[in-house]
C-alpha cells in the first residue's frame, strides 16, 4: 500500500472491488480476499477500500508473472 499526498490524491483514479471485480470477472470477495492478503495493495477511505490504477496494474502484471 503506498503512501499518498494531497496531490496524488487529486490526480489519482481509484477502484472499488466491485469496480474490480467487473474488469477482473470475479467475485467481490476474492477482491476482498486478495486486498487481506496483501497481493493487492488498497486502502479504506471513509469507511469503503479504495485501489489506486497503478496498484491495480502492479498487481495484474504481478500475477502474470507468477503464472508464468
Amino acid at each position: 500500500m503506498q503512501n499518498l499526498g494531497i496531490k496524488e490524491i487529486e490526480t489519482a483514479n481509484f477502484y472499488t472491488p466491485a469496480d474490480i471485480s467487473k474488469i477482473l470477472k470475479v467475485s467481490t470477495n476474492t477482491v476482498y480476499r486478495w486486498i487481506n492478503l496483501g497481493l493487492l495493495s488498497g486502502f479504506k477511505f471513509g469507511g469503503a477500500y479504495r485501489v489506486t490504477q497503478e496498484d491495480l496494474e502492479i498487481f495484474l502484471k504481478n500475477s502474470f508473472l507468477r503464472n508464468k
